[in-house]
Formats: C-alpha cells, sequence, structure tokens
C-alpha cells in the first residue's frame, strides 16, 4: 500500500507539473497571439499608410524613387481632403501616364494621386504582365488586352473576366481613392502573404471599387507596361473615352544608371522577348513614339503633354501647374504642400532620406563609369537628340550639369494644336 500511494502521490506531482507547464505554455501561447496580432497588425497597417516608400523588395521595378526623389509619411496621406460628391451624369477624364521604368513616374502619378477628385491607378498592367511570364497568358496578346484593361479601368467596367488579374493586385490600394475600400475588405500594398479574400469578398470588393471609380471626376492610371503610343488610339476612336496622355522621359544614361543600381532583371523586358539589348529597347520606344507623334494624328491633337523627369525634378512646382493647366484640371492647395515636403525635406525614414530632387535627377553624373556613359549614347543618339539630352565627349564635362541638359523641349509641339 505504502508503495502504491508513493506511486500514486509520484503521478499526480507528475500531472501536476505538466498542467502547470501548460498552464505557463497556454499563458504564452495567447500572449505571443495577442502581440502577433497587436505587432503585426501594427505593422500591416504601418505598411499600407506607408505604402509610397515602394516596400516589397521582389517587385523591384516598381520602387520608381527609391534613390530618393520622394519619401512619404502618415501626414502626406491624412492629409488628402475628402472625396468630393460627383454627380452621376457627369463625364469623367482620363489621363494616361506613359513612362518607362525609373523615369520618375511614380513621383509624377502621385500629383495626380494626392488630387482629391482623382481616382488613380498604380500599375495596374503588372498582374497581367506576370501571368504572361507565368505562362498563364498568352504574350501576343498582351498589347491588346492591356489596351483592353485600360479601357475598362477608365470606364469604371470591371467586372469583365480579364480584369481579375488587376483586380487581384494589393498594389491598387495605392490609391487614395481607394483607402477606405480597400481597409474594408482586407486589401492591404505589398502584403504578398495575406490570405485571398474569398470569391464572394471578391465580388464585394470588386462592385465597391467600381462605385468609387464612378464617383470621381477624373480617372488616372500610371503605367511603365505599354511601349506603343500609337496603340492607345483605340481609347479615343473606338471606346470613345476623353484621354489626355502624360508622356514621361528621361535621359537615357539616368534611367539606365537608376536600372542597374536595383541589382534585378527588368521582368518587362524579358516578357518582350527584344533581339536588341534593354538600353538599345528603352531608346528605340522614345524614338517611335517621337517619331510618331512627329506625323500627327489626328486622334492624338490636343490630347498629350510631352514631359522631361529632369525639368520637374528642377521645377516641380511649375511643372506640376503645367500639367495641371494643360488636363484643364484646378491644382488643389494641398498639392503644393506635398511638393514642397517631399523634394526639398531631408527628415529620416525607414528606408532613406527625401533628397533635393534636383540632385537626384543627373546623378548618374557621378556614378555611372565614363566608358558606359559612352556606350549609352552610342545606342541612344537619335532619342537624346529629340529630347534635348546633350552627348558628352570627356569627363570634364560631366561636372557642369549644363553640359548634358538641354533647355526644356517639346518636339511634339507642331501637333499639339
Amino acid at each position: 500500500m505504502t508503495d502504491y500511494t508513493a506511486r500514486s502521490a509520484k503521478r499526480q506531482s507528475r500531472i501536476m507539473n505538466r498542467m502547470a507547464a501548460l498552464s505557463v505554455l497556454g499563458v504564452c501561447s495567447v500572449g505571443l497571439l495577442m502581440y502577433t496580432w497587436l505587432f503585426l497588425g501594427e505593422q500591416h497597417e504601418y505598411m499600407y499608410l506607408e505604402d509610397a516608400h515602394y516596400q516589397g523588395n521582389d517587385f523591384n521595378e516598381e520602387m520608381d524613387e527609391r534613390e530618393g526623389m520622394t519619401s512619404f509619411t502618415m501626414d502626406n496621406i491624412d492629409r488628402n481632403p475628402a472625396i468630393p460628391k460627383v454627380d452621376k451624369q457627369m463625364s469623367s477624364k482620363a489621363v494616361l501616364l506613359f513612362a518607362t521604368k525609373r523615369s520618375g513616374s511614380s513621383f509624377v502619378g502621385e500629383l495626380l494621386n494626392q488630387n482629391p477628385e482623382t481616382m488613380y491607378l498604380f500599375e495596374p498592367l503588372r498582374s497581367l504582365s506576370f501571368d504572361v511570364l507565368g505562362g498563364d497568358s498568352a504574350n501576343d496578346l498582351f498589347e491588346s488586352w492591356a489596351i483592353e484593361v485600360v479601357g475598362n479601368l477608365f470606364k469604371c467596367e470591371l467586372s469583365d473576366q480579364i480584369m481579375a488579374p488587376t483586380l487581384r493586385d494589393d498594389r491598387m490600394c495605392r490609391s487614395l481613392a481607394l483607402r477606405s475600400t480597400c481597409r474594408l475588405h482586407h486589401r492591404f500594398p505589398f502584403n504578398e502573404k495575406n490570405v485571398q479574400p474569398n470569391q464572394n469578398n471578391d465580388d464585394l470588393f470588386v462592385v465597391s471599387v467600381a462605385k468609387q471609380c464612378k464617383k470621381h471626376k477624373y480617372r488616372a492610371i500610371k503605367t511603365i507596361r505599354l511601349y506603343d503610343l500609337k496603340e492607345l488610339e483605340v481609347l479615343v476612336t473606338e471606346s470613345n473615352i476623353d484621354l489626355k496622355i502624360i508622356i514621361l522621359v528621361r535621359d537615357p544614361r539616368g534611367v539606365m544608371h537608376s536600372r542597374w543600381k536595383l541589382h534585378g532583371k527588368n521582368l518587362d523586358y524579358m516578357r518582350k522577348n527584344a533581339s536588341w539589348d534593354e538600353t538599345e529597347d528603352l531608346c528605340r520606344t522614345y524614338a517611335s513614339n517621337v517619331r510618331y507623334a512627329q506625323t500627327c494624328p489626328e486622334w492624338l491633337k490636343n490630347r498629350y503633354l510631352l514631359i522631361r523627369y529632369e525639368d520637374v525634378a528642377h521645377q516641380p512646382l511649375a511643372r506640376a501647374r503645367e500639367i495641371y493647366n494643360f488636363l484643364d484640371m484646378s491644382m488643389p492647395q494641398n498639392i503644393e504642400a506635398w511638393i514642397q515636403q517631399n523634394t526639398q525635406s531631408t527628415g529620416n525614414y525607414p528606408n532613406g532620406v527625401t533628397r533635393v530632387s534636383s540632385l537626384v535627377a543627373t546623378k548618374w553624373r557621378e556614378e555611372l563609369p565614363f566608358e558606359q556613359i559612352l556606350k549609352i549614347q552610342e545606342k541612344c543618339q537619335a532619342s537624346m537628340n529629340f529630347l534635348g539630352y546633350k552627348m558628352v565627349t570627356n569627363m570634364a564635362a560631366l561636372r557642369n550639369e549644363s553640359s548634358v541638359l538641354g533647355p526644356p523641349v517639346n518636339p511634339f509641339t507642331e501637333c499639339a494644336n
């Protein structure tokens, strides 16, 4: 009996010890869950509000101004005024920011995103491009599908199956116009591991986005994934969209320097499967579009503005006004304050600092090897001449910015009216 009692006491003691351990573990687990929920929830919200820092290293091609032209804070976003109501019968104007990778398009696009009357969408063709790279879509159909997606977005027609890749991409939630909608449907940019909402929630999200789209007087899209200017004609002639096009260019030496700094592959260049290198591809695109515009196609008259990144960097406020005048839009007062904060301040942020924008524009002069500069110039002479970028023949010329950048030019002026 004594042995049994002793064994029983030991067994009971072991059980009590295990229960105590489990209790501690349970408390720790609950605590860990609460910490994870609170901390990650805070981080999740931070990532959403700080989305213009362009976090997410797996998609470096989207980090358009990581080298320092812009850096945003929650104050930048929360300062955005409430969205005004728009008459349902009012026709909306469409704005397409037509750019190339690392050309400053994220900054210029933000000049539209900060406008409370504008529904702005950041790179809506990104998912479609990745579908092609993944073998889910045919590359030879990309251009036509991309134009259809852009047209549907401008018309707020989102129910077509072709829109599914775009609507799956949480990066569309960079739009300030969709901030509340994205929060409501648990869509946050850069949260790649987020569990996809169920189909019913997807349907509700599409309805909500379409509703917000129709509320806005202006609808703007920024893309680096369309290359051929003439392909946009159908948006005007067949879809009857009141379209304005901002054609953003940048010195090829600055573009290639910025791309090479990423140390990553240009996936959209890979998608094109071109027989020439990336530098030549960039300059072929510039030259082709300039030559096409100079033919003065009827549909393009009064519908485009060519603007150089360098001119925006040197005179951001003046160029912002030029853009708004071209679009026949009133520039909200908050835009001027936003420009000042995001081009001249030097505050510390998790991903770097905001630098004086004029110093960023031609930073390639200090960092790009002279041999590479000469190679880019050789491949890009025609487009550089068109766009007012000067050739350099010696290292001394790089010290003076006026030796590489001519006065603002617009080779499309003769077709503007």
